[in-house]
């Protein structure tokens, strides 16, 4: 009598060989979708962009002039980062194969093992953070700042055929410019993308023209806050650094200023995108925003006439040479806040800040400072708060700029 027909147990060659089936049964799939997106990418898109209009406007938050062109991106991206995910996990399969998969392993086998699933996780997470629907995801459960800022530089290479202007600067920036208002007025001539970062310093806003070449921004416009020109040290950048950032940080003594924690947390996120990523995580699994340290309302103390901060004046300076250098433009908005709080500063602080602007911006002729007086006065009900105008307050300081922007670039 034959035996009966038994399983074979599990780590067998047959179970290994099943598991080998099933991975590239996904690399097919993966690959057949790569070129569908491939061949008819644009058509797909063309056909999302007019069967779900509403979908991809709330999506895209009019940050990018063609819908269509978001839509077939946002597939690409899909694809790629399927293929990533795919890739990935077969490598850490792999390596904890290696460094698991037998009893008695050595001790140094097992460390660098893990040593390798790092590198692996932080070159994955890099990679997917080069696509735009990456960040977009990380904010299905709210908005974070890191999430935002990033899936909008990433959205940035989309737009063609026009001039691209950035508004940088912190939460004063987004609330004084309305970029839907803006590109309404001029889409056609040029389009505004809001690359403001709630909490920013003027050190924090040089990083961010850092960030982008003359191929990518054409012209920044940056609302230069009284209140940025007060902090000592780096904020909200020390989570967009790179390591291309490392002679600029030197140049600027950041370290210096920087506390010996918030440092180390600084050169960790340089060497590790999953740490300096960590932000947009927490936010995509509990819902949390992270706020720096700068972004929080509240109430403040004066301004005194030695808070105007050298560090601030020096990155200032050197953001001025850097974009001279690049070939870009830059329109710096001398700002006010609430006038109320304005009132209770040390005059001496406003007449220091003044007279550097005027200096600094004198030397570079694609540089031009307009005081916030000449575009548009704001009263006290124009603020919300102690530094944000209310949303009506920022369109009519808009169509104002809009105004005085067809002025300077009239033929």
């Amino acid at each position: 009598m034959n035996a009966p027909a038994t399983l074979p147990p599990p780590g067998t060659p047959a179970k290994a060989g099943a598991a080998r089936y099933r991975y590239w049964g996904w690399a097919l799939l993966v690959a057949a979708a790569w070129g569908v997106v491939a061949w008819w990418g644009d058509d797909l898109g063309a056909w999302l962009a007019r069967r779900f209009p509403r979908v991809l406007a709330a999506v895209g938050a009019g940050k990018v002039p063609d819908a269509a062109a978001f839509a077939s991106g946002r597939l690409r991206d899909a694809v790629a980062l399927g293929a990533l995910a795919l890739g990935t996990v077969w490598g850490a399969l792999g390596l904890l194969g290696k460094g698991l998969g037998r009893r008695h392993e050595p001790f140094g086998r097992v460390i660098w093992v893990a040593v390798a699933l790092v590198v692996l996780g932080n070159a994955a997470a890099w990679l997917a953070g080069q696509r735009a629907l990456f960040w977009l995801a990380l904010q299905a459960r709210g908005h974070e700042n890191q999430a935002a800022f990033r899936a909008k530089e990433r959205l940035l290479g989309e737009i063609r055929q026009r001039p691209r202007l950035a508004v940088v600067g912190s939460s004063q920036a987004n609330t004084q410019f309305r970029e839907e208002s803006f590109n309404a007025a001029l889409g056609g001539e040029a389009w505004m993308v809001d690359l403001h970062f709630p909490g920013s310093t003027v050190a924090d806003v040089f990083f961010v023209t850092e960030r982008f070449g003359p191929g990518e921004v054409e012209a920044f416009i940056y609302y230069a806050s009284p209140l940025s020109f007060a902090s000592r040290e780096l904020t909200t950048a020390r989570d967009l650094l790179r390591p291309s950032d490392l002679a600029e940080l030197h140049r600027l003594g950041v370290w210096r200023e920087l506390p010996g924690r918030v440092a180390r947390y600084t050169a960790l996120g340089l060497a590790m995108p999953l740490f300096q990523y960590r932000g947009p995580w927490i936010n995509a699994f509990t819902g949390t925003p992270a706020l720096p340290g700068g972004a929080r309302g509240g109430e403040r103390k004066p301004l005194q006439g030695g808070d105007f901060s050298e560090f601030q004046q020096r990155a200032f300076v050197r953001m001025l040479e850097r974009v001279a250098a690049k070939g870009q433009r830059l329109v710096v908005i001398a700002g006010r806040y609430r006038p109320s709080l304005e009132a209770r500063d040390d005059p001496a602080f406003r007449r220091q800040y003044a007279a550097f602007l005027e200096t600094a911006c004198a030397r570079w002729p694609g540089v031009k400072l307009v005081w916030q007086d000449e575009l548009l006065p704001q009263n006290e009900a124009d603020y919300r708060d102690g530094t944000h105008v209310t949303e009506e307050a920022g369109e009519r300081f808009t169509r104002r700029f809009v105004e005085k922007w067809k002025e300077w670039h009239a033929p």
